[in-house]
């Protein structure tokens, strides 16, 4: 049996997806040596896998603060700090294959190093030119950046070309950080939901669907849903610190013919609300894969594992998009007809009235979601992600000596 390394980002959704596959991979006899937060040590190591601190990443500065340009410096400064701290521990393990995150390009660089077979862990849809360049107004902000902060382009340069030097591996500068897909690919999607699937060739890009969809034992009374079209609204764990959006979800909704339940991540006394209307209930959690099997509609960021689990469960969406690669879901979700889109600059109640009632109103919208989330279903899970990684590292071990390239430079419209 094999022994592999997986090298995590440290973010809650680019984990949790991975954990059946690794459970998959060490059901059958593998072993998997799984690099993450000391936050994650539980999970990882019920999956079956031996677990591995990063110990204290540098992880100020990933969100930017609205500058493209220095978060992809504070990217780049955190693999530096992997491969200065954690590459000879990955060697000394002595991996037969590397798996790495999409965002952990560590983990391919170490790949390279040590002349391994790499897989990449891709746990949204893959973002390319076309697709970035429908959204006009996120491009010229990076064109912004380079135009107002000249200097913080350079020192992005001279970074990734020191990593280059010192470790002799492709480290890009630019967006590419943020994607930069491997030589064979596992993405939780599937080709109906993944914009421009044609471009992604079948032997390099294996789409096996959501593969987790378990979420904590939040407790919620089913009792109190009496019948009534039920719209559920969540901002997910990261973008939930706005009471003005929960405030106009209760003044759209207050007084309609439904129910509505917001899961708001915190109190609701700490949301200054004001009086609650009794169709509504604002909770800290719900258990939301359940509750969404009794909706009628989900106002959602468009967090990618939010909108596969509304889908899944046959749910039309009102996507509100706050930030990272929510806008390209939420156009996606409404291309494939299985919701709307309402830009955050225009939401309010009175819009969000419309929209909801848009949706809620026309069978079509449902219809499309149960269709999106068959695809979905049926992608295989983590069985068939487990069936592809085991299957390649056959072929490479009969391939050997091998020696595996750094990411290809020529698939020009996958960044």
């Amino acid at each position: 049996m094999a022994t592999a390394a997986f090298l995590a980002f440290p973010g809650y959704g680019h984990i949790i997806p991975t954990l059946p596959v690794v459970a998959e991979l060490t059901g059958r006899g593998d072993t998997v040596h799984y690099f993450a937060l000391d936050y994650f040590r539980p999970a990882v190591e019920a999956a079956g896998a031996v677990f591995h601190s990063y110990g204290d990443l540098p992880l100020e500065g990933l969100d930017g603060d609205g500058d493209p340009l220095a978060q992809i410096n504070a990217f780049l400064r955190l693999g530096r700090w992997v491969l200065e701290h954690r590459l000879e521990d990955v060697r000394a393990l002595g991996p037969d294959y590397i798996l790495y995150d999409i965002l952990s390009a560590w983990g391919g660089h170490m790949a390279t190093i040590l002349g391994l077979p790499a897989v990449c862990s891709v746990p949204s849809m893959l973002v390319n030119r076309r697709m970035a360049y429908a959204l006009p107004l996120r491009v010229a902000g990076v064109f912004a950046a380079r135009l107002t902060h000249p200097r913080q382009l350079v020192r992005n340069r001279t970074l990734a070309r020191s990593i280059r030097r010192a470790y002799g591996v492709d480290q890009p500068h630019d967006f590419r950080v943020f994607a930069d897909p491997g030589p064979l690919n596992i993405v939780y999607s599937s080709r109906m939901f993944q914009p421009y699937a044609a471009s992604l060739p079948e032997d390099r890009f294996v789409f096996v669907g959501p593969t987790a969809t378990a979420r904590p034992g939040f407790h919620f009374s089913f009792d109190w849903l009496d019948g009534r079209p039920l719209v559920y609204v969540s901002l997910g764990t990261v973008f939930n610190d706005r009471p003005d959006f929960f405030r106009a979800c209760v003044e759209a909704f207050g007084d309609q013919d439904v129910q509505l339940v917001i899961a708001a991540g915190r109190p609701a006394e700490s949301l200054g609300l004001g009086e609650i209307p009794p169709n509504v209930r604002v909770e800290a959690f719900v258990p939301q894969i359940e509750l969404l099997r009794h909706a009628s509609l989900f106002v959602t960021h468009g967090g990618t594992n939010s909108v596969y689990e509304s889908l899944l469960c046959g749910v039309p969406m009102v996507v509100v998009p706050q930030s990272a690669d929510q806008p390209w879901v939420a156009r996606r979700v409404a291309r494939l007809g299985a919701g709307r889109v309402l830009a955050d600059r225009r939401f309010g109640a009175r819009t969000l009235r419309r929209a909801a009632a848009a949706v809620m109103s026309r069978p079509s919208y449902a219809e499309a979601a149960a269709r999106v989330g068959a695809s979905l279903r049926e992608a295989g899970g983590a069985a068939r992600a487990a069936d592809e990684i085991q299957r390649r590292m056959r072929r490479h071990a009969h391939e050997r000596p091998l020696t595996v390239a750094a990411p290809r430079r020529e698939d020009k419209d996958v960044h």
